[in-house]
C-alpha cells in the first residue's frame, strides 16, 4: 500500500510539473507586432518631446541672454537645461525605434500558415490534404 501511494504521488507530481498551461509565454506574431508599435510608439513621442523641448530650450536661453545683456543678473540657466533634456531625448528615440524594427521582423519570421500534406497523405477522394503549422524562419548569418 505504502508503495502505490507513493507512486501515486510521483506520478502526480510529474503531471503538474510537466504541463502545459495557456498562461505559458507564447510569443506569437500578434504579440511581436504589439510590442513593435507601442515602441515606435514610445520612439516618435520622445522624439517629437525631444524637438519641442529643445526648440524651447533654445528659445528660453536666448530670452535669458538678452535680459543678461539688458542687466537682469538673476537670469539662470533654464534654457540650456531644456535644450539638452531635449537633445538626449530626441537621440534617446534611436535606439527604441531600432527595437521596434527588430520586432516586427521578428512578427514577420513567426508566422502561422497552412502546409500542402505530401502527395502521399492525399484524403481518399484524391484531393491533398492540408495542416495547420506554426512556422518560424530562422535566418542564418
Amino acid at each position: 500500500m505504502k508503495k502505490m501511494i507513493v507512486f501515486l504521488t510521483l506520478i502526480a507530481i510529474g503531471f503538474s510539473s510537466f504541463a502545459q498551461t495557456e498562461t505559458d509565454n507564447v510569443k506569437t506574431k500578434k504579440y511581436y507586432l504589439d510590442k513593435s508599435r507601442k515602441q515606435r510608439t514610445t520612439g516618435w513621442i520622445m522624439l517629437g518631446g525631444g524637438v519641442a523641448l529643445t526648440g524651447i530650450g533654445i528659445g528660453a536661453a536666448v530670452a535669458e541672454s538678452i535680459n543678461y545683456v539688458l542687466g537682469d543678473s538673476k537670469s539662470g540657466n533654464i534654457g540650456s537645461v531644456l535644450a539638452t533634456v531635449g537633445v538626449v531625448s530626441a537621440l534617446g528615440s534611436i535606439p527604441v525605434f531600432i527595437c521596434a524594427s527588430k520586432n516586427k521582423r521578428k512578427a514577420a519570421e513567426v508566422a502561422f500558415s497552412i502546409q500542402k500534406l505530401p502527395s502521399m497523405l492525399y484524403s481518399s477522394n484524391g484531393q491533398a490534404a492540408f495542416q495547420p503549422a506554426l512556422t518560424l524562419k530562422v535566418s542564418i548569418k
